[in-house]
């Protein structure tokens, strides 16, 4: 006995469910509400089971898509369930009132037929064939080879093909293919109560046209679209023969394994196409930047007057000078504030020091705004301190300078004495005061510090950006991003970087091609990316990195449809042909492709069924190259030229072990590998 898988008993159950409803109904007699459900003996839910008293004379309906019923019934009678594919189960009531029933399956198998080789032999048998790929769609050619002796006029043939995918383990299916003896599709059109629509196979029916006493060959053609076409697959068909009561005969065969699509050999190598067209690229916009600068001016002892005799001073002066006047001709250019800070050294008395100070910061300040224009004055913060040095900086100087010595001394008068005046009458017993103190380090301590802060419109170096970037990305402007982008030489850390400068400008166009080249390349196809963008308008660069996208993720329907957009051109003319072709429009790629070179004209060959052409082809090929010896076997095989197509065949493997794995789910080559290697 075989299995029938569910969806085939899904099928010819319509045929039973449909006579049991016409049926007539007895009175109703009072009785008990019994409830249960009806499965298979795998437990699943069995639906369309007729439920009936004993002796047929009640019907209480079907049950539902859960296996699920609901019947009045006399306490002390029984129940009759009844399902096409299934045997008869008869259930006592007594009186119960939920009852579960598990219907064994019920198919009548005929005896095989022996042949005289002793092989047994299939009664009805559809013919091999190839799982043949166009674009995105798998197209299905057969024939069901119906022996006379076995379908009669009343009798219903349901094949049901589908394709399986082998790595996901799914299974599609296509269109079923119904044939119909001429009495039994009289009564079908009766039974329906002539309206065929209530028939669910009734859109697939068509009926026996010749007479039953010789075998017939009914043709069988159907294309389904399959997303994952590099899969390896397999065409199965559950065929059933029914009666008006049961099913008479069931079997499954594998009609075709792998699939056939040689273009998936074609040698191309495409690049994505770099896009950069100032007419895309963000405006730069020059940012306010805050910017400061630092002016040190010395003075003479016991004076607020500048040092003459330092050297530095004057070159201080005309650099602050220069600047400020630079800052306030910078029509992008502000100055914000301007502070003076006076500094006086810690020798002699504090209140006198703190008031030099003092004069020497006000001196400074005047001398600074009187080099500035009235409305800068006025627009400024201008701001100044006093502090008199301690004598702690003159120990740091020391040192810095490595006179330890010296400066633990000093350190012991800093410890000794906290009163100002006090420490620094004794600082002038050291001994090493007059001749080191006051001739080196007290002038240097003696000056004025000016610190401005100006605000410029200017762009962001290539360093602030990449400092921004680390901070915090999202204050980026899109120009920002483009030289970010640009300036990044590692192919995975642009990558990153596109795509967030994506999620901050989703109409980043330039980012958005880059990223698809870049993905492309580094072989991971992403048609969403560039998806937004594509239109009759669209830069030809982006219409074709999107249609390499669509074609390298196998996306052909799509690939289409994105390669009519492209300009007819000799730049564009491969890829478009090349699309052309894996979509199925041979004539219209043979001569671009064919042009490439002998190997891939054989490819094209190939895909148009051109055999003997594509094999007289192949043999002109002296390259030695993994790909043509695996092509030449192609072609050798399907001229039934078996010994070079398996000597063809090993060379390839030898060359590149990855084309025996390529092979499991070849069409074209399948069937030359031993039955272990082929995955079920």
């Amino acid at each position: 006995m075989t299995y029938i898988p569910t969806i085939m008993l899904k099928l010819v159950a319509a045929f039973a469910i449909a006579v049991l409803a016409v049926l007539p109904s007895a009175a109703q007699k009072a009785g008990i509400r019994v409830t249960g459900t009806v499965v298979d003996i795998h437990g699943l839910p069995v639906e369309g089971v007729t439920v009936t008293d004993l002796a047929g004379e009640k019907s209480y309906g079907t049950t539902d898509a859960f296996g699920s019923y609901e019947a009045t019934v006399p306490a002390d009678g029984s129940l009759k369930f009844s399902c096409l594919g299934y045997r008869e189960t008869l259930v006592a009531v007594k009186g119960r009132l939920q009852i579960n029933v598990t219907m064994p399956n019920d198919v009548i198998q005929i005896e095989e037929v022996v042949v005289a080789a002793k092989a047994k032999r299939k009664l009805i048998i559809p013919e091999p064939t190839d799982i043949e790929v166009k674009g995105n769609y798998f197209h299905l050619r057969t024939r069901f080879s119906i022996p006379a002796r076995l379908f009669k006029s009343g009798t219903r043939l349901v094949a049901q093909p589908s394709v399986y995918n082998v790595d996901t383990r799914e299974r599609s299916y296509m269109r079923p293919l119904v044939v119909d003896g001429k009495a039994y599709n009289i009564t079908q059109e009766r039974m329906y109560d002539f309206d065929p629509s209530r028939d669910p196979l009734d859109d697939y029916v068509s009926v026996k046209a010749g007479g039953y006493a010789k075998d017939e060959l009914v043709p069988y053609r159907d294309s389904i679209y399959v997303s994952r076409i590099n899969d390896d697959y397999r065409a199965d068909v559950v065929l059933a023969l029914e009666d008006y009561n049961r099913v008479i005969y069931t079997d499954t065969f594998t009609i075709a394994r792998g699939t056939v699509n040689p273009l998936r050999l074609l040698d191309c190598d495409f690049q994505g196409r770099e896009f950069n067209d100032s007419a895309y690229i963000p405006r730069a916009t020059m940012q306010l930047m805050d910017s400061h600068g630092e002016v040190n001016l010395t003075f003479v002892i016991n004076s607020d007057a500048i040092d003459p005799d330092d050297p530095g001073n004057a070159a201080e002066l005309r650099k602050l000078s220069d600047q400020l006047r630079a800052i306030e001709a910078d029509d992008e250019a502000s100055l914000r504030s301007l502070y003076v800070k006076g500094l006086s050294s810690p020798d002699g008395r504090y209140a006198f020091n703190l008031s030099l100070a003092r004069k020497r910061t006000e001196t400074a300040l005047n001398s600074i705004l009187a080099m500035l224009g009235q409305s800068t004055r006025s627009a400024i913060e201008a701001g100044s301190e006093a502090e008199v040095q301690g004598w702690e900086a003159v120990s740091l100087m020391l040192r810095n300078d490595s006179l330890l010595d010296e400066a633990r001394a000093v350190d012991e008068v800093i410890a000794a004495y906290a009163d100002r005046d006090t420490r620094s009458r004794r600082m002038a017993r050291l001994p090493f005061y007059r001749p080191l103190l006051t001739e080196d380090y007290l002038p240097r301590l003696r000056k004025v510090e000016y610190t401005y802060e100006y605000s410029i419109l200017r762009y962001k170096t290539d360093d602030e950006i990449r400092e921004l970037y680390a901070a915090d990305s999202r204050q980026l402007t899109a120009s920002e991003w483009h030289r970010l982008i640009f300036m990044t030489t590692d192919d995975s850390a642009r990558i990153v970087r596109c795509r967030q400068a994506l999620e901050r400008f989703p109409k980043f166009l330039i980012a958005a091609n880059e990223l698809s080249r870049l993905l492309l390349r580094a072989g991971h196809p992403d048609c969403s990316v560039l998806e937004p963008f594509v239109d009759e308008d669209a830069p030809q660069e982006v219409i074709y990195n999107q249609a390499l996208s669509q074609l390298a993720d196998n996306r052909i329907n799509d690939a289409l449809a994105t390669a009519d957009l492209l300009d007819d051109n000799e730049g564009n003319s491969l890829v478009k042909a090349v699309i052309a072709a894996r979509g199925g429009y041979y004539d219209e790629a043979f001569g671009v492709i064919a042009a490439t070179g002998d190997l891939n004209e054989t490819i094209i060959l190939l895909a148009m069924g051109r055999n003997d052409e594509a094999w007289a082809k192949a043999r002109t090929l002296d390259g030695g190259t993994a790909k043509e010896c695996y092509v030449k076997a192609v072609a050798a095989n399907r001229t039934d030229n078996l010994t070079d197509a398996l000597m063809f065949m090993q060379q390839a493997f030898a060359l590149d072990p990855a084309l025996e794995e390529y092979a499991k789910s070849d069409g074209d080559l399948i069937d030359l590998l031993p039955d272990g290697q082929v995955r079920e």
